[in-house]
């Protein structure tokens, strides 16, 4: 596959361990990376993610907060 959409919002560790984990799977692979923060983030977490997210080839990040919490 070419993109991988992958389902996150478990907190900053636990998600970040998954992101590494998938990122050794595909290193050697033409692989873009879409996350879902799936609400599952705070502000903070969101903040940490961003500055970690384009070492990751990631295109974009999808819903890191809960609905309708804005900050």
């Amino acid at each position: 596959y070419n993109i991988l959409k992958i389902k996150l919002g478990k907190g900053y560790e636990e998600d970040f361990h998954i992101l590494n984990m998938i990122k050794n799977l595909v290193k050697d692979k033409p692989c873009s990376l879409r996350v879902d923060g799936n609400g599952g983030w705070n502000l903070e977490t969101t903040k940490r993610f961003l500055d970690i997210l384009p070492e990751y080839n990631v295109e974009f990040l999808e819903q890191p907060l809960p609905k309708g919490n804005l900050n």
